[in-house]
């Protein structure tokens, strides 16, 4: 059962930021570690009363970047959470927008590692991840 509700238009709005990291360490180490590292960083922030959460990570080793993607309303929240998880971004860029077409959760799918082209185990053909912005108003969706 999907359940859409509208956001409080009072509420500060949160944002998506894109944090980069280019560093050979983190991107050698297992993503799932470092995915767990950041998670736990940002909910230690966040315990604060802040909003700050990863929504998803990224690898690319062949040019020793990563990439997280977190949700929060305050970009220092997103550097703080970082920082606190052992890793100065080398970049943030805010305001970006995200749509995973393909998957609800790619949590540690790696096409290097897969018999089959999707990660069938987490996602559902048809399946809605997220959507923000419809027509100018803001929604948060619950699956």
């Amino acid at each position: 059962m999907t359940t859409v509700e509208p956001v409080d238009p009072t509420s500060r709005p949160t944002e998506l930021y894109l944090v980069e990291w280019y560093d050979a360490i983190l991107t050698g180490a297992p993503l799932a570690r470092t995915t767990a590292a950041l998670e736990a960083s940002a909910a230690t922030i966040s315990a604060g009363g802040a909003e700050v959460r990863l929504e998803l990570t990224l690898v690319a080793p062949s040019d020793d970047v990563l990439y997280g993607v977190f949700k929060s309303d305050n970009p220092e929240l997103v550097v703080r959470a970082c920082q606190h998880a052992g890793w100065t971004p080398d970049r943030v860029t805010a305001n970006i927008s995200a749509n995973l077409t393909t998957a609800a959760r790619l949590d540690s799918f790696s096409s290097a590692e897969a018999d089959t082209p999707a990660p069938s185990e987490s996602c559902q053909a048809g399946e809605v991840v997220a959507v923000t912005g419809v027509e100018d108003e803001p929604i948060s969706v619950a699956l």
